[in-house]
């Protein structure tokens, strides 16, 4: 028994012709694409979101303290290389881009959507849900046609928690209106930006917004 294939597993939409209400899509439709060689290594990549610890441009001494606040865990990220090889196929190899097409359109958003689909990359018992965050191309064999026979595709994919519902994703509190941003007394710049934009660097811009020339003087802000 030969060593199982690496796959990618994504659920393709069907819709009935004679049915145009989209209630009836069925999204059951499970399809897989199998790697035509393993990877020889997989890399996963965890990290956890901190606002900038940099001290802050003021004159107060009170001030210059360098603080880290937690905002988020990030999703893991697990990069592939994945190899393809037509020339095997003797006389009449294909052109391996017709092979790698498959996979590169499942970057690309559907017509009518807004996100790429969500897949599963699956090995053996390492499962990642997942979507395609990106994919660089390489091509460096060619028939005498001009036909590439060989690629390698190196796979960046974004993981997700499955169990999540779409309008159940976390999204950061976002204040599309920074003038109408209340400040906390004691608040930080940073920490200001990080519960109205989501980014604690876009402090400048909300205090300037505001009309705020010290974002230290508690007299400036108080009238703001």
């Amino acid at each position: 028994m030969g060593l199982e294939k690496a796959r990618i597993v994504f659920e393709e939409e069907k819709k009935d012709s004679a049915l145009s209400d989209k209630a009836n899509t069925d999204k059951n439709a499970s399809k897989r694409i199998d790697v035509m060689f393993n990877p020889s290594s997989l890399k996963i990549k965890s990290a956890t979101k901190y606002s900038d610890p940099k001290p802050l441009n003021t004159r107060d001494e009170k001030e210059l303290q360098q603080l880290e606040q937690f905002l988020r865990v990030e999703n893991d990220i697990l990069t592939v290389e994945l190899f393809f090889d037509t020339t095997r196929e003797g006389a009449n190899a294909r052109d391996v881009r017709s092979v790698v097409k498959p996979i590169i359109d499942l970057a690309k958003a559907p017509k009518g959507g807004s996100l790429p689909p969500r897949l599963v990359f699956a090995w053996g018992d390492f499962i990642f849900p997942c979507v395609i965050a990106s994919i660089d191309q390489s091509y460096d064999y060619f028939d005498s046609a001009g036909q590439a026979l060989r690629a390698t595709l190196v796979i960046t994919f974004l993981g997700y928690d499955p169990s999540w519902k779409k309008d159940d994703a976390p999204t950061p509190a976002v204040n599309n209106e920074k003038k109408d941003t209340k400040i906390k007394d004691g608040e930080k710049p940073p920490e200001v930006a990080a519960r109205t934009t989501g980014d604690p660097k876009d402090w400048r811009t909300i205090y300037k917004d505001k009309g705020i020339n010290n974002p230290f003087d508690r007299n400036e802000i108080a009238g703001a």
